[in-house]
């Protein structure tokens, strides 16, 4: 049994539209075991942060700052340093620009690799599916054998 007090913890996903809907800034959830209806506290919060939330508050502020793309018209000072510093200081521009494109390239990896496996899932030939996605052989022939990994489930 779990007797022992966990501490607070807060899992906080800031997204830019309201899928939860309503209108809310915060949309919070609760745990519950699968098939129960009764709620266990571990003291684990999840909270969607409605980034349209433009309410004349604390969030509503924060949601414009991280809308905005003019440093000098933030309510933040800190963020408005700090985006300040990622556009105008040639090294921070620099880190900025690698990650953004090591995010580009994992993201055209990871989609190549999808279609790798949605070809071979169709029965294309390895082949073929290197040639089409840019994906090695090797890498093709992984992907197969994890489907038929999948397959003996």
């Amino acid at each position: 049994m779990w007797t022992q007090k966990q501490p607070e913890t807060y899992v906080i996903f800031a997204v830019d539209k309201d899928y939860p809907g309503g209108g809310l800034p915060l949309h919070e959830y609760e745990m519950l075991p699968k098939g129960h209806e009764v709620k266990i506290d571990f003291g684990l919060h999840f909270v969607i942060v409605n980034g349209e939330w433009q309410g004349e508050d604390a969030l509503g502020r924060l949601m414009a700052d991280m809308h905005g793309s003019n440093p000098m018209k933030m309510h933040y000072p800190v963020l408005a340093r700090r985006c300040l510093d990622l556009k105008t200081d040639d090294k921070e521009v620099r880190q900025m620009c690698d990650a953004v494109q090591k995010l580009v390239y994992e993201s055209r990896a990871e989609s190549r690799t999808e279609i790798a496996i949605n070809f071979l899932r169709e029965q294309v030939a390895p082949e073929l599916v290197s040639k089409a996605t840019g994906r090695s052989m090797e890498r093709v022939l992984e992907l197969q054998a994890s489907l038929g990994d999948e397959s003996a489930d």
